[in-house]
């Protein structure tokens, strides 16, 4: 009798190892299916905020264009911006693009050009001690009163040309309105060009639109092996770095081609919730199966 004592209770071991080994591979099974699920859950979530952040950027940046538009548009429907052209106010450029006025106005360049885009008067925002922005920079240099814009010469008549401009070290956001008067309803007459220097101020304007970091990067190639695409948006990227995730949306010039890329930078919000509720449940399985 004591030696079928002896066998019973050595299977009675063997039973409970069996049944704790079950146990705990049917919980690293279930640990591995939440894991695959909730990562996959999470990452649709951080996903849609990716897209929403894009989107909040290409806003911001939108806003800035439409102030612009609306400046532009202001000074062109002057009467006296159309004497000048005329010839009839010839101080009107000096009168009013004085130097205060750029730094109240957040513009860094003014071009009054003819009816045949030959620049008739030019300016740049003057330096100062406390400025970010090197404005010698600016390609003044292309636009000295007698040159050509060929670009005026090719648009549309009546319609204003808003978008990017660059000479390789600086971009420019840019708004050629056609003069007209007071009213809006004189045929147009010349054209007036504002623009801003997409530099520091308005990056931050655009990060505090958006509520997201954004900064300006001069390399244009993008490594499709680095990046994904964000579906709905064209030529917009991501990848993550540390617990980052990097968005990047080319700025693309009027005459066509990436000429920088705005990039977007946020913490991943969601990476510590989705750990911390994995290890919550492999915890609870563990006390389970214990």
């Amino acid at each position: 009798m004591a030696k079928k004592t002896r066998k019973s209770r050595s299977l009675d071991t063997e039973v409970v190892v069996v049944i704790v080994a079950v146990l705990l591979l049917a919980g690293i099974v279930q640990i591995g299916l939440f894991n695959f699920s909730i990562t996959k859950q999470f990452t649709g979530l951080e996903y849609a905020a990716t897209e929403a952040d894009s989107s909040r950027i290409i806003a911001a940046i939108e806003a800035e264009k439409i102030s612009l538009t609306e400046l532009t548009r202001d000074y062109a429907g002057w009467d006296q911006a159309r004497d000048y052209i005329k010839g009839v106010y010839k101080e009107f450029a000096d009168d009013n693009f004085l130097p205060d006025w750029y730094a109240v106005s957040k513009l860094d360049r003014v071009i009054i050009a003819s009816p045949d885009a030959i620049v008739l008067w030019s300016g740049i925002r003057p330096a100062s001690s406390d400025d970010s922005s090197d404005t010698g920079r600016l390609m003044i240099h292309k636009h000295l009163p007698g040159s050509s814009l060929p670009d005026l010469l090719a648009a549309p008549k009546g319609m204003p040309i808003l978008g990017f401009e660059t000479n390789g070290s600086v971009i420019l956001v840019t708004c050629a309105y056609p003069i007209t008067s007071s009213d809006y309803l004189s045929p147009p007459l010349g054209w007036i060009i504002f623009a801003r220097i997409l530099d520091a101020p308005l990056l931050l304007r655009v990060s505090e639109r958006s509520g997201i970091l954004v900064n300006l990067k001069f390399d244009a190639d993008i490594d499709p092996a680095m990046v994904e695409q964000i579906a709905g948006l064209n030529s917009a990227y991501y990848f993550d770095l540390g617990r980052n995730r990097h968005v990047l949306l080319p700025i693309k010039a009027n005459a066509g081609g990436t000429i920088a890329v705005l990039e977007g930078i946020k913490p991943r919000q969601l990476d510590a919730p989705a750990k911390r509720l994995l290890w919550e449940l492999a915890l609870s399985l563990l006390v389970a199966t214990s």
